[in-house]
């Protein structure tokens, strides 16, 4: 079971918390990702937020002939 929210918690808080949580499991996708496909697919809502991008979560993207498969090694 999932929750989504808590009682006891304010509607600032879950949000801030399920953003954070997006956020680290799109970052942590992107360098996990097998193939071009699932690095662009992690990596571009990351790119496209000018929140997210200001904050340095992806700075650029990287094009399909520079991608390095299993950017975490």
């Amino acid at each position: 079971m999932i929750k989504v929210g808590c009682p006891g918690e304010s509607v600032t808080f879950q949000t801030a918390y399920q953003i954070r949580r997006q956020l680290e499991n799109n970052f942590i996708q992107l360098f996990e990702a097998e193939t071009f496909e699932e690095y662009i697919k992690h990596a571009q809502p990351l790119y496209d937020n000018p929140v997210q991008r200001e904050l340095g979560f992806v700075s650029a993207l990287w094009n399909k002939t520079n991608w390095k498969n299993g950017l975490r090694h």
